[in-house]
């Protein structure tokens, strides 16, 4: 039988391609790991190095595809954004998938599960317009405009239902903030616009979240601005704010248009005050919505007690811990490419095995139990990157087996080394999870300034994550009513207080870390921890992504190696060897 080849595309600022033979992934990259360029736009119409990475990983070529389908944002009449503008491309079968439909599918090809409910949040999703009949018939209120801000789902016999859908402004866009704190017009755009204003890009939602918890440590909660500043609700729906304006100047000082850029944000009352408030809101808004969702998810037959989250909102590990100990879900999931970058898994799995059409199932795939889903580097690549650095002549290659190399990570991290870990196939979302990570002993007190200063290169108040082995997590973190384990750093859980001292390099400001555990079945990485613990009793080591500020992570063994070179990392574990810093 003939094999299926789907190219599901995501065709956004937070670009990738993913290619499913048969219903399963075969490769899922994101266009900026290849181009370089943070958030980088992928337009199928003009090209693309993910996709073109994609073909090659099966070796493949475009004449071998079935069908590709598309996650536009925002306009699929944009010729920019169809692939079959491209002449190798012209005479595929094409679909268009509404965007939130793509985020709720590949929540479900991820988890696998056939019987849930599916809480879709962002910024802003696909216009009225390009949805389908379903979808426009459950908008909630009369407008008929305007673009996807929140959606419901159930999902019954692995059939995406519509329950609700939000719709914010016609012109609501990602990158389109009319003013620098609104109008906020949605979740995402609300929490952007904050970000907007204290760190000059829409894009710094996680320095948002960071910085939040510095004004439960300044005593300050009683002064947070009520909920009703951002949303309230009007007659059933959820109204935002039209903007704060005014609201800067009585935080940061009159006349202030945007934070002061030259003073540490962690130490301005008013700064982390506006953080905490929108954290706050954004936490109440979700809620809400999780409510509504059970509500209707029970209105529609659905018994499972499970909840599955996508969207870019569901980045934000504190508002997902809430969600967990809310209990109104029994169970609740989210896929580590929660942002667009995702959408790739969402169009290829409505077309995976048929072509597109919203009554039929979506295809399982799931679940997937480790993010390792880029392309495959040779050890040719391996081998030109070692050689590489190795003519600086500031590097030594020390010889150690590979079957050795979680023991040597241990040994350099138990000295108090910066060690820069590159394995395998990297991660499709945002987050390190043990293949493209910069590693660090947590029991550092210094870990904060030496790597946001001397090797990240960002603000001193952005806290880091524990990867920690998963049958002991309870032991150091309490986990409330959630589940034993976080493999995809979407928790944020309070370490506990008998233990903080033991890991000062891991413990935000306000007591929490953004915990990753890590099973047997991640291999290397889990051996690095398990090394690491015989050496110093401590089951965790600290993960961060590897990269510095203002770029994406690091894909090829070249890229490792230029990052190593430029920063303070002291170790490159590349593959089966070891380099080491000689001064």
């Amino acid at each position: 039988m003939t094999a299926r080849w789907v190219l599901g595309i995501a065709a956004s600022h937070n670009g990738a391609a993913c290619l499913m033979r048969d219903g399963e992934v075969v490769v899922a990259i994101q266009e900026e790991r290849l181009s370089r360029h943070k958030r980088a736009l992928l337009r199928p119409g003009e090209g693309s190095l993910a996709v073109d990475a994609a073909l090659a990983e099966a070796g493949i070529k475009p004449q071998d595809l079935t069908q590709i389908a598309v996650a536009p944002l925002p306009s699929p009449g944009d010729p920019a954004l169809d692939p079959r503008s491209l002449a190798s491309l012209r005479d595929l079968p094409r679909a268009f998938i509404p965007h939130h439909l793509a985020h709720a599918a590949s929540a479900v090809h991820w988890s696998g599960i056939q019987d849930a409910v599916v809480l879709v949040v962002d910024g802003a999703g696909s216009a009225a317009t390009a949805l389908t009949a379903p979808e426009l018939a459950c908008v909630q209120g009369a407008q008929n405009d305007g673009r996807e801000s929140m959606s419901i789902y159930a999902v019954k016999g692995g059939v995406l239902v519509p329950l609700a859908k939000d719709l914010a402004s016609p012109q609501a866009a990602p990158q389109g903030l009319a003013s620098p704190l609104g109008p906020f017009q949605s979740a995402g755009l609300m929490y952007q616009a904050v970000a907007q204003y204290l760190f000059g890009g829409w894009d710094s939602a996680g320095k948002v979240m960071g910085l939040a918890p510095y004004n439960l440590a300044n005593g300050d909660n009683a002064r947070l601005y009520p909920v009703d500043a951002f949303w309230r609700e009007v007659d059933g729906r959820v109204a935002f704010r039209d903007g704060l304006d005014g609201v800067g100047g009585m935080l940061l000082g009159a006349g202030a248009k945007s934070a002061p850029r030259l003073v540490a944000l962690e130490k301005h009352p008013g700064a982390v005050r506006l953080a905490a408030s929108v954290q706050r809101a954004l936490e109440a808004l979700l809620l809400h919505w999780v409510k509504l969702a059970a509500r209707l998810g029970a209105e529609a037959g659905v018994t499972s007690g499970r909840l599955l989250l996508a969207g870019g909102v569901f980045l934000n590990g504190v508002a997902n811990e809430k969600i967990i100990q809310s209990g109104i879900f029994d169970e609740v999931l989210i896929i580590p490419a929660a942002e667009d970058s995702g959408t790739a898994i969402g169009a290829a799995a409505l077309v995976g095995l048929q072509d597109f059409d919203p009554s039929r199932p979506v295809v399982y795939g799931g679940p997937i139990r480790r993010d390792s889903l880029g392309p495959t580097w040779s050890d040719a690549d391996l081998a030109t990157a070692r050689e590489a650095a190795l003519a600086t002549g500031v590097v030594r290659l020390e010889s150690i087996a590979g079957p050795h190399i979680a023991d040597a990570a241990a040994e350099y991290l138990a000295a108090g080394l910066v060690v820069g870990w590159y394995q395998g196939r990297s991660e499709l979302g945002p987050r390190a999870l043990g293949q493209r990570s910069i590693l660090f002993d947590p029991r550092r007190s210094d870990a904060r300034d030496r790597l946001n200063f001397e090797v990240k290169r960002r603000e001193g108040f952005r806290p880091f994550a524990p990867a920690a082995l998963v049958d002991t997590i309870a032991d150091w973190f309490e986990l409330g009513r959630g589940p034993h384990d976080s493999p995809w750093m979407l928790r944020v859980l309070p370490v506990r207080e008998a233990r903080r001292a033991e890991i000062p390099g891991v413990v935000h400001v306000d007591g929490t870390a953004r915990v990753q555990s890590v099973s047997v079945a991640d291999g290397l990485f889990y051996d690095v921890i398990k090394a690491f613990e015989a050496r110093t009793g401590i089951p965790m080591v600290l993960n961060t992504s590897f990269n510095v500020a203002g770029e994406p992570l690091v894909e090829s063994p070249a890229d490792a190696v230029a990052a190593f070179l430029g920063t303070a990392i002291d170790v490159l574990v590349l593959g089966p060897v070891v380099l080491k810093k000689i001064i």
